[in-house]
């Protein structure tokens, strides 16, 4: 049994930047891992099913991350900057990024990971709403990645393991399939910032 969501963490394959999407992203709130095994089909025959086969899968995993700077979103998405700094999007040739998700067991010290090193990342919708007298409408960052085949792992798309708990970082960096860097919290947020009263202008 997992106990919540500890930890995301991102490598992007082009630049080996690794990022840990942790306080100062805000924390990471939601990841959603689907499709990581294809639908069993039965073989009939002879009026009795004879055995069953695994159709292909598309894995996906989308992750909701409560703040990410615009310089990471270009970097996962693999999007360019014009010389006044507004960033370009609608790139088609989009990066190779490796993403990692670490949940915690429950009542064992141990933390299970899951690690997909080939994806391409896509921020396809951002819904906005006004603040009230009352309350904020805080939007966060749905990001989705689709999974594809990993030369590290021979062809195959995933890997998963129980690690000892806080581990992750460095079993990832300490694997040879991986050789991924160090992370780094390195997002923009603040505890000592001022929170913003509804309604005021940023």
């Amino acid at each position: 049994m997992f106990v919540g969501l500890k930890s995301a963490i991102t490598h992007v394959n082009v630049n080996g930047k690794t990022h840990v999407f942790g306080h100062s992203y805000l924390g990471t709130s939601k990841a959603e891992l689907k499709n990581l095994h294809g639908a069993n089909t039965a073989i009939n025959g002879s009026n009795e099913v004879q055995d069953y086969y695994e159709e292909s899968t598309k894995p996906t995993v989308t992750l909701t991350v409560n703040d990410i700077p615009q310089k990471v979103l270009d970097e996962l998405m693999g999007s360019t900057t014009d010389d006044d700094g507004w960033s370009i999007g609608g790139n088609d040739d989009k990066p190779s990024v490796g993403l990692a998700i670490v949940s915690p067991r429950y009542k064992v010290q141990k933390d299970h990971v899951w690690v997909f090193p080939n994806t391409k990342v896509t921020y396809q919708n951002v819904t906005l709403s006004t603040n009230t007298e009352s309350k904020k409408q805080m939007q966060t960052v749905a990001l989705t990645f689709n999974v594809a085949s990993a030369q590290e792992l021979g062809g195959k798309m995933y890997m998963e393991k129980d690690v000892d708990t806080d581990q992750a970082m460095q079993e990832l960096m300490q694997s040879k399939k991986l050789n991924w860097t160090e992370g780094a919290d390195d997002g923009e947020f603040t505890a000592t910032q001022q929170v913003q009263k509804p309604g005021s202008h940023a």
